[in-house]
C-alpha cells in the first residue's frame, strides 16, 4: 500500500491528524516507538477514556492560561468535539 503522510507518534495529536488525513482519503502511516498507540488517551476519564470535559471553560484556567486557552475553546468547543468524535464512530 502507498503511504501518502507518516505520522510519528500515536498519541492523541497523532491519533487525530490521521483520522483527519484518512477523511481526505490519504493513506497515512502512524509510528509509534511504544507497543500501543493511544495507551494515555486509555487512562483518561477514570479508565473510560474521557474525550473532553462538559465543564470546559478558559475561566477555570488560572495565571497566564486563560488567555491561551481561550481561542482553542471558543474555535473548537465541547459540542463541536463531541461532534467530531462522534463522526468517527467513538461516542
Amino acid at each position: 500500500m502507498q503511504t501518502d503522510c507518516v505520522i510519528l507518534g500515536g498519541g492523541a495529536g497523532g491519533l487525530c491528524a490521521a483520522a483527519a488525513l484518512g477523511r481526505r482519503r490519504l493513506h497515512v502511516t502512524v509510528v509509534e516507538r511504544l507497543p500501543r498507540v493511544g495507551k494515555k488517551l486509555l487512562a483518561t476519564g477514570n479508565g473510560r477514556c474521557n474525550l473532553t470535559n462538559l465543564g470546559a471553560d478558559a475561566s477555570r484556567y488560572h495565571g497566564a492560561a486563560p488567555e491561551f486557552v481561550k481561542p482553542a475553546l471558543e474555535r473548537f468547543g465541547v459540542q463541536r468535539t463531541l461532534d467530531y468524535f462522534r463522526a468517527l464512530g467513538l461516542l
